[in-house]
């Protein structure tokens, strides 16, 4: 049938297999894992990834119009040099901070002499960190000054990441250099960092200039998100194919107990069962189409493909067996199927299928272009909460609503009248997601992204005999302006 690649049907097979030994066997829904703990780390993540994305985004307001100015503006905004300035101010701090671990590590041989108890080794590692300090710092001072013009002054001290470096890198630092340049010349030499304890005190603050670097961070967040993505694509998917083929396989039972079960109560029953692992599948399903829309097309073109090689592949051997082609043509052909197959694995995601598509495929709909239009213009795109009503069962009908994104759930009611013009004039009840034909029984269903509500409405002009809740934040686009379709419901 095409409804299972290899991989999902020996994940499928361990599952029944392993339920065959148990007691009382039977594979439920739960048990296939359609959200594992993982999946719903990776989303926890991703979206606190996003979030954090759209904290630390920069939108600057002010952009200098004058040459000089200009040219600041473009590098200060620039995340390459964001990101060389970060890696520098990276190694700087390394070095600093060896520098004072080693200073207030060593055991001087004179207490209060600084200097006297290092290694020749420390020593001359303290002062090339103090050299290349300062051309850590000059480097700082300049980038402090593009990014004033650049930027201005409101719009760099907007960031608490920009407060935090021009306090400690470039205010303290300047205090630094000027401390060590007095003190040099008051000695009339150059002198040690190590002989000076206030200069070691101010480097000693060098970590919180380790603030800059969450650009490091901010660089790295889109290649996280997308590997979650790749990761939870997959997972979607597999899930999206197993839930689908679960529901081939509850169909091709329901169809089979009518055969093997003759005990009215025994197939009510074990319909009752059926219908509940439905429902709990439909649902996963339809979180799974909200989360990535584009999953559910994929799916049911890969599916469709996939029908067709295996409808192909079998034609090729009843063709072999009947002689009709010889061993040679069968397996050349065969490689090609094989060959196919193998392109259908790596097959890109196909989006889903705008609103505008999805109205144009409307039986009823397809060949009356001035009611489309009708319907295209006049819509509009509604957002309704967890828990929110979009429908209640007997009030008159609205118009016809495109369920955007989310999952509703449809509640069928029967009602005295309803039941009557059914059993009378064989009128279908104002109802659009029927599970079976027991008109006098509720039911209730699922509805997925893509799906049409109140279409039935639409072309009748009767009350709705239905009822549909929000079980997520969803987004319809509805056409309420009562336009008349009842000419319809004649030819139908």
């Amino acid at each position: 049938m095409g409804s299972l690649t290899v991989r999902e049907y020996d994940y499928l097979s361990t599952i029944v297999e392993g339920e065959v030994n148990n007691p009382e066997p039977k594979l439920h829904p739960e048990k296939m894992k359609f959200r594992s703990n993982f999946t719903k780390v990776l989303i926890q993540l991703k979206r606190v990834l996003l979030w954090f994305s759209k904290l630390t985004a920069e939108v600057y307001h002010f952009i200098p119009q004058s040459t000089i100015r200009n040219w600041c503006y473009q590098i200060s905004t620039s995340r390459q040099l964001r990101i060389m300035m970060a890696l520098l101010t990276l190694t700087d701090t390394a070095l600093t901070m060896a520098q004072v671990i080693i200073y207030y590590t060593t055991s001087f041989a004179t207490e209060a002499e600084p200097g006297w108890g290092y290694s020749e080794t420390n020593w001359t590692f303290g002062s090339t960190v103090q050299k290349l300090h300062i051309f850590f710092y000059t480097l700082s001072l300049l980038e402090f000054l593009i990014l004033m013009l650049g930027l201005g002054l409101d719009q760099y001290f907007s960031r608490n990441v920009n407060k935090i470096e021009a306090s400690t890198g470039i205010i303290l630092g300047t205090l630094e250099i000027v401390i060590y340049m007095e003190n040099c010349l008051r000695a009339g030499r150059s002198m040690h960092p190590y002989e000076i304890p206030i200069i070691m005190l101010i480097k000693s603050t060098t970590p919180l200039r380790l603030a800059k670097i969450y650009i490091l961070i901010i660089a790295a967040v889109p290649k996280i998100i997308a590997s979650i993505d790749a990761t939870l694509g997959d997972e979607m998917m597999r899930n999206y194919e197993l839930g689908k083929a679960y529901l081939v396989a509850l169909n091709r039972t329901s169809a089979l107990l009518n055969r093997i079960v003759y005990s009215e109560a025994v197939y009510t029953e074990l319909m009752k069962e059926i219908d509940s692992d439905r429902m709990l599948v439909t649902k996963e399903m339809g979180l799974i189409q909200k989360d990535d829309p584009s999953i559910a097309t994929t799916v049911k073109t890969r599916h469709a493909i996939r029908y067709v090689i295996n409808g192909m592949e079998d034609c090729i051997k009843d063709m072999k067996e009947e002689g009709v082609i010889d061993m040679i043509e069968a397996e050349a052909v065969q490689d090609s199927l094989g060959r196919n197959k193998n392109i259908l694995r790596e097959l890109l995601m196909i989006s889903a299928t705008p609103p505008e598509e999805i109205l144009k495929n409307i039986p009823w709909l397809r060949d009356d272009q001035e009611n489309l239009t009708y319907l295209l213009q006049n819509a509009e795109l509604t957002s309704y909460d967890y828990g929110d009503v979009l429908i209640h069962a007997g009030d008159d009908p609205v118009g016809i609503h495109l369920l955007v994104s989310g999952l509703l759930r449809s509640h069928y009611i029967p009602s005295t009248t309803t039941l009557q013009l059914n059993s009378k004039f064989g009128v279908l009840p104002n109802y659009d997601f029927f599970n079976n034909v027991k008109f006098d029984q509720p039911q209730e269903s699922y509805v997925v992204s893509g799906s049409i509500i109140g279409e039935i409405g639409a072309v009748s002009g009767r009350r709705y005999d239905m009822t549909i809740n929000c079980d997520t934040a969803v987004q319809v686009r509805s056409n309420h302006s009562g336009n008349d379709f009842s000419s319809y419901h004649d030819q139908s």
